[in-house]
């Protein structure tokens, strides 16, 4: 696979990215957490995008592939629609994947080090608030 994902897109391919983004965002922020919603979407974007399975398996080449969709827990589609958001903004400006993977990273580790700093503030809510690893559903 190329390392560089920049090329051109039509101007109604880069509108139908940034409504996905959209809608994922809107499932993201639903609260509870609608799973169906989420699975769906998860299943439109691979059969749309479906090279971004093979950039996720890229940038985490020591992870296994995952767990299958219809199997997937509430934490592995909310990780995977985060995954697929930042995918569709990195394609949408042309970003190489090693870009994707440093920037990737670096979001992991910021949200890793906020964790720990928001369980220091509230040791009653470690449990509740863990952050599973990227154990992230088929792409």
């Amino acid at each position: 696979m190329d390392n560089d994902l920049s090329s051109l897109y039509t101007a109604i391919e880069i509108a139908d990215m940034r409504s996905t983004i959209d809608d994922i965002r809107k499932i993201l922020q639903t609260i509870p957490f609608d799973e169906d919603a989420a699975r769906q979407k998860v299943y439109e974007i691979n059969a749309k995008h479906p090279e971004n399975t093979a950039v996720w398996n890229l940038i985490h080449a020591n992870i296994s592939s995952g767990i299958p969709i219809q199997q997937a827990s509430k934490e592995n589609l909310y990780q995977d629609l985060q995954w697929k958001e930042f995918y569709l903004e990195a394609k949408i400006v042309g970003k190489s994947v090693d870009e994707m993977r440093k920037e990737w990273q670096n979001r992991r580790c910021r949200n890793i080090y906020l964790l720990k700093i928001e369980e220091s503030e509230n040791p009653n809510e470690q449990a509740e608030n863990a952050n599973p690893q990227p154990d992230s559903p088929e792409h």
